[in-house]
């Protein structure tokens, strides 16, 4: 398991991993946005790779964009503390294999 804190994280400073895999339906893109637009409470926070400076999602690609397109500027995140890059695709596929979107 990962040591993470979770706080709040601003949305226009997070990157997305180098290697990304993402795969989800426009329908449950838009179900997603309705749920960040009424009770974005509900939403899982996300997972963030902190390496120095730089905030990588390695998991909740999704979630981050409904919440832009809902309006917002922030979203509940996992920060997990890496070493270097390679950790950050390493977190994403692990974190990625299986999923609600990803079976």
């Amino acid at each position: 398991m990962y040591e993470f804190e979770e706080k709040r994280v601003e949305l226009s400073k997070l990157k997305s991993c180098p290697v990304k895999v993402t795969f989800y339906t426009d329908k449950l893109f838009r179900d997603l946005v309705v749920v960040a637009k009424t009770h974005p409470e509900q939403i899982e926070p996300i997972a963030v790779a902190a390496l120095g400076d730089s905030q990588y999602v390695v998991n909740g690609h999704l979630r981050v964009k409904a919440l832009e397109s809902a309006g917002h500027d922030s979203a509940s995140a996992y920060f997990i503390p890496v070493k270097e890059i390679a950790d950050v695709v390493r977190l994403h596929i692990e974190l990625n294999a299986h999923g609600s979107i990803n079976p």
